[in-house]
């Protein structure tokens, strides 16, 4: 439920951030976290419950943030949105209202 519900946010923060000067980076898929190859590797478990890193997941998918070309790039944003965990409902609301 908490996976479908990020991947709804973030459709929803894009489609809201074309029509502004916001540019949003998906940290959905920035990561493109991979359950096969990615949540049991050789250094371990990248994910401490359901919904957050392990330290492990931190140096793994910090690095794939840090190394994408759109986040090297957003100095010239105006707002950079990363959500984790998802927000919650009311949340969601006032971020859509703030950016609307």
């Amino acid at each position: 439920m908490s996976e479908q519900f990020s991947i709804q946010v973030d459709k929803i923060l894009k489609r809201l951030a074309k029509k502004s000067a916001v540019e949003y980076l998906s940290k959905i898929e920035i990561v493109k976290f991979d359950y096969r190859k990615d949540f049991d590797i050789p250094e371990g478990f990248t994910y401490g419950d359901r919904t957050h890193w392990s330290t492990v997941g931190e140096k793994v998918f910090g690095k794939r943030i840090i190394d994408d070309p759109q986040f090297k790039n957003f100095s010239n944003s105006r707002f950079v949105v990363l959500l984790s965990p998802p927000p919650t409902k009311g949340l969601l609301v006032r971020l859509i209202a703030a950016i609307a």
